[in-house]
């Protein structure tokens, strides 16, 4: 079976969540302006949650770790990455 590096970058946390860090570093601020468009967002002063209506959530960090919580497919958490993230 061949190893995809970005399958190191993905790690189930528990029922129907996934992290994923493939990012250095993230800014809330910018990501909650750019995101309050699409969603419904709350920023602390240590997290982003973005609430979709589909059903998926984003809790963002500033360290680049996003938890995706809502599904467990890999495949899944990676279209809803990409596209409001990026790659």
């Amino acid at each position: 079976m061949q190893h995809n590096a970005q399958d190191e970058e993905i790690e189930l946390c528990g029922r129907d969540t996934v992290q994923i860090h493939r990012k250095s570093g993230l800014d809330l601020e910018q990501w909650e302006n750019q995101l309050a468009n699409v969603a419904d967002v709350r920023r602390t002063p240590f997290l982003l949650k973005v609430i979709f209506h589909e059903g998926i959530q984003f809790v963002m960090f500033r360290d680049g770790r996003v938890l995706v919580q809502g599904t467990e497919d890999r495949i899944q958490v990676r279209i809803w990455y990409d596209r409001y993230i990026g790659s």
